[in-house]
């Protein structure tokens, strides 16, 4: 019986320790060592990008092109030059491109992105120009 006292101190000392540790568990302080992080920082408002494809050659020349939208997506277009389309989009990145084929010379194709002339490339007959934006 002597050593009991010693094995009630320690249940006693754990039991007082738990129910503290409970405590603040259940309570509304925020732990930042049990899951909780602070707010990301804000990145601010995304500005929109506007791309630019353009096809020039000699005028009324049928061609087929094809070009990146901004989701990604290849579009098809059967059209006469000079043609050109505008995108606009508030991605962080964006895939353009655009490529064209036609049976006379010389076929040129250009990328602006922001007013920026990214890509220009001249060909005969097929003609490609690619820009990843971001």
């Amino acid at each position: 019986m002597r050593s009991a006292w010693v094995y009630l101190v320690v249940v006693a000392t754990l039991g007082a320790a738990g129910a503290f540790i409970a405590h603040l568990r259940l309570s509304d302080i925020p732990d930042p060592a049990v899951g909780h992080s602070p707010l990301p920082p804000t990145v601010g408002r995304l500005h929109d990008k506007v791309v630019e494809y353009h096809l020039t050659g000699p005028a009324g020349t049928a061609i087929f092109a094809s070009y990146l939208d901004v989701d990604g997506a290849v579009r098809e277009v059967s059209t006469t030059l000079p043609w050109q389309i505008t995108l606009r989009t508030q991605h962080l990145t964006v895939p353009a491109g655009v490529m064209a084929q036609s049976d006379s010379d010389p076929l040129s194709c250009r990328v602006v992105v922001d007013g920026q002339l990214r890509d220009e490339q001249s060909s005969s007959s097929t003609v490609s120009c690619t820009e990843p934006v971001a």
